[in-house]
């Protein structure tokens, strides 16, 4: 989650659920940047969806903020 906090804050933009990542970023493009299968990849992404740390909006990421927290990038994204 550490790269999808880099990556929200150097191409996030606010949005009305937390912080958008305005790139196009499939799950294959994922592991590709960080060296994992996109099997993981995948696996660890729907952990996070369940969790309510992210969702999905197409092929983009919005890392959701924590019940009362800034809207800063979560804590919980420091470890993809």
């Amino acid at each position: 989650m550490l790269f999808l906090g880099r990556l929200a804050r150097r191409h996030g933009i606010p949005h009305a659920r937390g912080t958008l990542i305005d790139l196009h970023l499939l799950n294959s493009h994922i592991g590709q940047l960080v060296g994992a299968s996109r099997g993981t990849v995948s696996r660890r992404m729907a952990a996070l969806e369940r969790r309510g740390v992210l969702e999905r909006i197409g092929d983009r990421i919005v890392l959701l903020p924590a019940a009362g927290a800034s809207r800063e990038v979560p804590r919980a994204v420091a470890a993809l």
